[in-house]
């Protein structure tokens, strides 16, 4: 048996995901007036992880980038960019009004609706395109971006009904709509792997009735409806568990959060905020959640407070005051923790191989297998699941064609080396996550760092994957074939 067959079987039999110990995901709490400031709350800690951030006022929805680099910030009909880590604020781009804002998963457009219209910016050069809204709006729309790529938003109209609609995600434009009931204040919010879309709303104050409804986003049919009664009066933004097992309802007129088992659509619990009544008007605040599902985040409105609810007990464990107001909305909280895709190099075999699993590491670094050792090159991979990051196959390529490991990001390309090399031993469809390159024009989302995939280009097969410009020159002058998307061959984008 030879040295790198050791290594495919001994990596086979501790291929388990793992989860690096960084920092927790942070909380990005817009408060309004007479603050007006970006606050940035350590989940972990709950205390803020740096200075405030001054804004502009008056202060809207959110958006944060799947990478968790970029935050968009909607401040009197302006959205402004700012880099999480720095706090450092790009020039702003002019937009309509909106009450609801949300990003393409691939992190490349940004929607808005309002009443009068709606809007998709494209991010990499500032153009923005208007839409306008159709039907009479007398209550502020949401929007958000699903997993299935659409884009939905919700539409409501006093003595006429609530209306869900769907839209293409490059232009915004309307595909089809699904009338849902009630007559104001929806939330929305989609499953995570898309098939459905779930709608919140509520009648007039003088008939008090409230309601979810759960959309089919294939059949593009009402699935299901739960009446929330009274604990639901004046339903609002909406949150759902990284699972996708339960949904978080915010509610108004006696602020709480209802939780929803989505596959029965039944109450699993109603959980009072103990906040005070913000009126009729519905929530004026957001709900959000972290990405391992363990913690719920509501920024309470105009009571200037943020409520930490445990997703193990259903109950609040912490209110934090000073927010003056607390307006947060749309996706306010941070990605799942990144790990690092470590490099390796056998100088007997002239051959590569990269990992981001734990086990994997551990046993290279300690001398496990014999031969490997790390070239000091790494890039930043999602070590869970994650907004917007695409699953990574990998294979194991056999003795006779090259011994060694070959990985894509691409579901289209996975599917496709299954069916052309049915000799090819699929090792895991997602050994770990990570951004996609545009198919044209091989550009990463904003915040985002190319990764190339070069092929050796001989019968003992080996592909070496770096983000390095350098590495990559130095390469393909060996002769190895860049293998990607676009004029530079990216074959990944490195969060």
């Amino acid at each position: 048996m030879t040295m790198p067959n050791r290594l495919h079987l001994l990596l086979l039999a501790v291929l388990l995901p793992f989860a690096n110990a960084n920092a927790a995901p942070f909380a990005y709490i817009v408060v309004g007036s007479p603050i007006n400031a970006l606050r940035v709350l350590d989940t972990q800690t709950n205390l803020d992880a740096r200075t405030p951030l001054a804004l502009p006022a008056p202060l809207g929805p959110v958006a944060l980038s799947a990478n968790g680099k970029l935050l968009y910030a909607l401040s009197d009909r302006r959205v402004y960019s700012v880099e999480t880590a720095t706090n450092n604020v790009a020039a702003p781009i002019d937009v309509p009004e909106a009450t609801g804002m949300a990003l393409s998963p691939d992190g490349r457009r940004l929607y808005g609706a309002g009443v009068q219209q709606r809007f998709v910016v494209e991010l990499a050069t500032g153009k923005v395109t208007t839409l306008p809204q159709s039907g009479i709006i007398t209550y502020a729309p949401e929007v958000i971006a699903a997993a299935d790529g659409q884009v939905y938003w919700t539409q409501c109209a006093i003595g006429l009904i609530c209306v869900l609609f769907s839209g293409d995600p490059e232009s915004f434009a309307e595909k089809w709509s699904v009338s849902v009931g009630a007559d104001r204040g929806p939330g929305i919010a989609a499953a995570p792997d898309g098939t459905r879309v779930y709608v919140s709303a509520s009648s007039s104050p003088h008939f008090p009735w409230a309601i979810i409804k759960s959309i089919s986003t294939e059949t593009r049919q009402v699935m299901g409806s739960l009446d929330l009664g009274v604990y639901g009066l004046y339903p609002g933004r909406m949150a759902i568990s990284p699972d996708g097992r339960q949904l978080y309802s915010l509610n108004g007129a006696s602020p709480s959060v209802t939780v929803v088992d989505t596959a029965t659509m039944t109450i699993v619990k109603n959980i009072p905020l103990d906040v005070g009544n913000v009126g009729t008007a519905g929530p004026q605040g957001g709900i959000a959640i972290t990405p391992n599902g363990k913690t719920i985040y509501v920024t309470n409105g105009a009571l200037g407070t943020v409520s930490v609810i445990d997703t193990g007990t259903l109950a609040v464990t912490l209110t934090i005051g000073g927010f003056g107001r607390a307006d947060s909305s749309g996706n306010f909280m941070g990605p799942a923790e990144r790990s690092e895709a470590v490099e390796y190099y056998n100088a007997t075999l002239d051959h590569y191989f990269v990992t981001a699993l734990y086990t994997e590491i551990y046993a290279l670094d300690n001398g496990a297998v014999a031969g490997w050792s790390r070239t000091g090159q790494t890039f930043p991979v999602y070590g869970a699941q994650n907004r917007g990051g695409s699953p990574v196959c990998r294979y194991y390529i056999p003795p006779a064609y090259g011994d060694s490991h070959f990985y894509s990001a691409s579901p289209a390309e996975c599917a496709e080396v299954r069916a052309k090399f049915p000799t090819f031993v699929l090792e895991a469809s997602d050994v770990f996550y990570i951004d996609l390159p545009d198919s044209i024009t091989g550009s990463c989302p904003p915040g985002d760092a190319p990764v190339y995939r070069m092929w050796n280009k001989r019968a003992d097969s080996n592909h070496r994957y770096t983000t390095s410009v350098a590495v990559r020159e130095s390469m393909l002058g060996k002769g190895y074939i860049p293998e990607g998307y676009g004029p530079d061959a990216t074959s990944m984008c490195a969060p």
